[in-house]
């Protein structure tokens, strides 16, 4: 080897070493975050713990996690909520406000997407025989439902598209900790029409959700 090829190689090392780092200390400060958002359901169930950056980053990827409190003991613990980087609107424009819709479900979203168009309306259906112990519904707000018993069905408004699609993402898990099959699909929408609603079934072995105009 050259005395040219070896300085590429130790220099190519060195900004791989730097990088592996960097996240290496960028994922052990986000498991370490403060929490910065603290929210207790209408009748005291839940009380949910939002963690990690809330700003827009200047590097990287960032993360916000949650925990829950279910009655006092852990319920859930260092969930996946939220992730952006750079280029991406901050956790706290894009959702700085929040609701309980019923006990069991709260949503995050900004007030504004509300006030410029009426809103369209969720629906989720479980359609399994078990409880789903929590689902996380990602459009232009962000959901998140627990306990949802057998056949139970949770019905709430939800932002009008901004643009020419309308995505859905949709995960979760049962209280066995088998994971929801998610999906994650967009919807072409048209401002002049009418709302829409969105019909989310979560069966044991998939996911579907129909839009009915």
């Amino acid at each position: 080897m050259t005395s040219k090829m070896l300085k590429r190689v130790l220099t190519v090392s060195a900004i791989l070493g730097t990088l592996i780092i960097a996240s290496i200390l960028y994922r052990v400060i986000s498991k370490s975050s403060p929490t910065f958002l603290t929210i207790t359901s209408p009748q005291k169930t839940y009380v949910i713990s939002l963690r990690g950056q809330k700003d827009r980053p200047f590097f990287f990827t960032v993360q916000v996690r949650f925990d829950v409190l279910k009655n006092g003991t852990s319920f859930l613990s260092n969930m996946y909520f939220h992730s952006g980087d750079s280029e991406d609107p901050s956790f706290e424009s894009e959702y700085p406000n929040h609701r309980w819709t019923d006990e069991n479900t709260i949503q995050f979203y900004r007030q504004e997407y509300f006030d410029k168009a009426n809103p369209d309306t969720l629906v989720v259906v479980n359609k399994t025989g078990e409880a789903i112990k929590y689902a996380r519904i990602d459009s232009v707000d962000k959901v998140l439902l627990f306990d949802m018993q057998p056949g139970a069905t949770a019905k709430l408004e939800t932002p009008r598209s901004r643009g020419d699609l309308k995505s859905i993402n949709i995960a979760g898990e049962f209280y066995n900790n088998r994971q929801i099959e998610g999906i994650n699909k967009d919807f072409s929408v048209h401002t002049e029409l009418r709302p829409q609603t969105y019909n989310v079934y979560i069966y044991a072995d998939r996911t579907m959700v129909e839009v009915l105009h």
